[in-house]
């Protein structure tokens, strides 16, 4: 089962969510004032909002609590790309990035909204607070009744499948196993093969083990979790 996450943006379960917007509904970047912004989300989605809006001369702060420019983590998922740190790079002077800042609450002024953040400390956004805070599939009505939710993501067996329905399985970004997220095209598509095979497996249909070797040649067969550690080999 892949149903796409486009239409399940994850708003923080926080006091006052309702004051900020999501990136997914930013049609135009022209509808920003030349204001400072707030964006909520330091991962590739926060720096990509703020990027458009600095080469539109739009300066932005950015707040999170674990920034992917400072990641030292081989895994894309979980720091910025080569390609992503050079647009930023580009327009550095326009984007202050505040980390270690877990945003628990909005409160809507009179002409501001004030920002608390864990540690306590607050800030004053003039501006709607945008958020670039990924998607939560787990929202879906089909998900939620035939998956086990935690932290927003189904739960799954070792094989992909839901630990509450038998014989449904799950593919795409919101497949992770441990500490493994498989959020990249490129790694969620190595998944296709090996839950393939458990299919074919449950039907009792043969396995051409020459197919098996065509993915496993082409790095496309990911059944070892063990293999994606920092050396990012997935």
């Amino acid at each position: 089962m892949g149903i796409g996450d486009f239409s399940y943006p994850y708003r923080p379960d926080i006091p006052g969510n309702n004051y900020g917007i999501h990136y997914v509904d930013i049609q135009t970047y022209n509808r920003f004032s030349d204001q400072m912004q707030t964006v909520i989300g330091g991962n590739e989605a926060g720096f990509d909002v703020a990027i458009n809006l600095a080469k539109r001369g739009i300066p932005t702060t950015i707040y999170t609590t674990e920034s992917g420019l400072e990641s030292k983590a081989a895994d894309p998922s979980k720091r910025l790309s080569t390609f992503t740190i050079g647009r930023y790079l580009k327009y550095a002077d326009l984007i202050h990035v505040e980390s270690h800042k877990q945003l628990v609450a909005i409160k809507k002024k009179p002409t501001a909204f004030k920002l608390t953040f864990a540690d306590s400390s607050t800030a004053i956004s003039q501006t709607k607070p945008i958020f670039a805070t990924g998607f939560a599939a787990s929202q879906s009505p089909l998900v939620s009744s035939l998956f086990d939710i935690r932290a927003n993501r189904p739960l799954l067996t070792a094989m992909d499948e839901s630990t509450k329905s038998p014989n449904v399985f799950l593919i795409g970004p919101q497949v992770t196993h441990d500490d493994v997220v498989l959020c990249y095209i490129y790694k969620y598509r190595q998944r296709f093969a090996p839950l393939a095979e458990e299919l074919l497996a449950r039907l009792r249909m043969t396995i051409n083990p020459q197919v098996t070797q065509q993915y496993k040649k082409a790095n496309m067969f990911l059944d070892d979790f063990d293999d994606c550690d920092v050396n990012c080999q997935c």
